[in-house]
Parts: C-alpha cells; sequence; structure tokens
C-alpha cells in the first residue's frame, strides 16, 4: 500500500527580500587587522579569528561570498548562520513556494550538509540573470550544469535576463543570482550560501567546468562543503599545516547553525580532494584509513537526496497556482506516483490538483 503523505501549510508573515545595506561590513570591521595580498584585495582578520577576502568591495572566503550580514555574524560568532528562532522536527520538509508558504513534509528523511532549515534561505525557483560579461562558452557550462541538476532533483531555475530586478507594486528587490564572469580569477567559481535576498553574484571562472559551475549552484541552494561538517573528524584527518595560509577557513569545521543527516559522503560534489589547497605537495585531508578521495564532478545520491528534500520542482507561471513538474522526488529520490504528486499539488492549492490553462511562461535556459 502506497504511504499516504501528509502536508500542513504555514503562512510565512511578512517578507524577506530586501537585500543588506551596505554599512553594516564597514561597521564590523573598523579596528580589525587587515593586509594586502596584492594591489587590489585585502586580507581581514577577523575577532573570531576567519581570515576574510576584500576586494572591489566584495568579501569573500575561499569560493563562498559573504553578505555584510554575514561579515558581522563570522566575526561575532565565527559562523556565517544566524542562530534559528526556532527547532524544525527532524523529519519535516521546509521550501518557500513562490506566493509565500511553508510546506512542511513529514515523512521524507534528509542527507548532506547545509544552511539551518529554520532560515528563509531556500528558493521556490532559484532566480537567476546572465551578467553580459558571460561568455559564450561560460553560458553554455551554465546552462549544462542547470541540466544537471534539474535532471535529477526537485531544483528548477528561473531564467529571469532582462527581467525586472524589483517589484513594480511594491518596490521590494526580487532575490535573485546575478551570474558573472569571474575575469580577475578564470580558474575561480564562487557564490553565496542560500538565498540572501535581493541581488547575489555567482562569479564562473572562464577555465571552470560543468562539475564546478553544479558544485557553486548548490552552494546558492543553500548546500555547503561536505568535508567541513561538525563531524568530519570521525571519518576524516585534516592536516592544516599542508594547507595555504589563505585557504585555511576552506577546511574549518561549521559546528552551528546548519543542518546534516547522513552519514559522511565520500562522494559528494560537494566535498574537496585530498590535495586541494596543497602548499607542499602533501595531502590536506585523508581518509581516516589514510587513504585519498577526490572532489566530484556529479551529484552524488545523497546530494540529490539533500536537494530533493528541501525542493520542489515548480513550472514557471503568470498566475499565482504552484504547479509541478511532472517528476517529483521525495527525499529519498523516489519518484512520488502520479496520484501521490496530484495530491501533493492539491495541498499546495487549496484543494485544487488542475492548473488553469494557459497560466505557464517562458523559461529557457
Amino acid at each position: 500500500m502506497i504511504r499516504k503523505l501528509y502536508f500542513v501549510l504555514v503562512l510565512i508573515l511578512g517578507l524577506s527580500f530586501n537585500s543588506c545595506t551596505n554599512d553594516i561590513s564597514e561597521d564590523v570591521l573598523t579596528n580589525h587587522s587587515s593586509t594586502s595580498s596584492n594591489d587590489e584585495a585585502e586580507i581581514i582578520k577577523l575577532t573570531s579569528g576567519f581570515n576574510i577576502k576584500k576586494e572591489n568591495g566584495v568579501y569573500s572566503m575561499g569560493d563562498i561570498l559573504l553578505s555584510d550580514e554575514q561579515v558581522k555574524l563570522l566575526d561575532e560568532t565565527g559562523s556565517i548562520y544566524p542562530v534559528p528562532n526556532n527547532t524544525l522536527p527532524s523529519d519535516s520538509l521546509l521550501v518557500s513556494p513562490m506566493t509565500g508558504t511553508k510546506v512542511i513534509y513529514p515523512t521524507s528523511i534528509t542527507r548532506a550538509t547545509g544552511r539551518d532549515p529554520n532560515e528563509n534561505v531556500f528558493w521556490s525557483m532559484v532566480r537567476y540573470v546572465i551578467d553580459p560579461s558571460l561568455t559564450a562558452n561560460e553560458r553554455i557550462v551554465l546552462r549544462n550544469a542547470i541540466q544537471h541538476i534539474e535532471s535529477r532533483t526537485n531544483v528548477r531555475f528561473y531564467n529571469a535576463t532582462g527581467q525586472p530586478t524589483v517589484d513594480p507594486t511594491y518596490g521590494f528587490k526580487y532575490p535573485y543570482v546575478n551570474v558573472k564572469n569571474n575575469e580577475k580569477e578564470p580558474t575561480v567559481s564562487s557564490s553565496y550560501v542560500g538565498r540572501i535576498g535581493g541581488e547575489q553574484e555567482m562569479l564562473i571562472g572562464s577555465k571552470c567546468g560543468v562539475g564546478v559551475v553544479v558544485h557553486e549552484l548548490c552552494h546558492a541552494c543553500a548546500m555547503y562543503h561536505e568535508h567541513c561538517r561538525y563531524d568530519r573528524d570521525n571519518y576524516i584527518t585534516v592536516y592544516t599545516e599542508n594547507v595555504e595560509d589563505n585557504a585555511l577557513n576552506d577546511v574549518r569545521k561549521i559546528t552551528s547553525n546548519y543542518y546534516t543527516r547522513g552519514a559522511f559522503d565520500f562522494n559528494s560534489i560537494m566535498i574537496y580532494g585530498s590535495y586541494t589547497f596543497s602548499k607542499n605537495g602533501k595531502p590536506t585531508m585523508l581518509k581516516k584509513d589514510g587513504s585519498t578521495f577526490f572532489q566530484n564532478d556529479v551529484l552524488s545520491d545523497l546530494d540529490r537526496a539533500w536537494l530533493n528534500y528541501f525542493y520542489l520542482p515548480y513550472i514557471a507561471r503568470s498566475d499565482v497556482y504552484r504547479e509541478l513538474d511532472d517528476v517529483v522526488y521525495d527525499g529519498n529520490n523516489n519518484i512520488l506516483t502520479e496520484a501521490q504528486r496530484k495530491e501533493l499539488q492539491a495541498a499546495l492549492n487549496n484543494g485544487n490538483p488542475n492548473p488553469p490553462s494557459g497560466g505557464r511562461i517562458p523559461n529557457i535556459h
């Protein structure tokens, strides 16, 4: 007998689309020591012990870009994640549909590592804009990376290139990822973690392949590095003496305000390889048995399970109906039956399982 799916719809009070103001980090970084790593970049040591880079007004920590609010949190608490205001049951699902509702899905199991799900950091559809700086080849890489994720998970992307970035009626900024070319570092790509509100950049290096861009898109979907999860010392040994000085943050454990379940995943696309950031040719990380591991360039089953747990595959529409794609996964990567998909779609739409005709809008990547 097919397990019945239960859903609870909870309204979110208020909007969280406003972007952070630029004066936060200026206040945070007053009286902090800093050094210049080149003509433009500045390395800043925070009170919490983390070193971050500031370049052209943008703060970063490895391949993770930081908002002003996250810089402040990192300085004060050692975490880029706010302390959650409540406790989410470990067996529930949280997503953020376009109309501002949360859907709780009590029978799924999650895996992998990411931001604390109590925060409103997920997307209904990952809204993105292609910046004019992106080269033709980078656009192909981005398209292939999006296709890789969409064909294996519930995550859906919405191409909003050329569309308004501010609501014409209420004036709030739409949350969106502005995908740009990383002109200064062609071998480096970077992204914010989760939806931060308003515009957030994602940089693609011209020499980066599809796997790297999938990694960064997973960051944008709120996934974090697997080798930084709190229990990693049970599975790997980190040799900080072999890590480049400016990359020590990339191997620090995250011990608060994030969400992880399941065993450590050596197949994750979110894990770095054993020699990443080595300054002397020696391994920076090894398995407990002394063997090496490598960074994957495709989503693992546990990566997929994490994304499938927190996302639903919405179809872009011009009306308020929440239409699901033909294939919907549960949190264990199982495809819902058509009856289950219809039941979920009805629960999302006040009991109506049938979308109105003519509401779909073009969405070409």
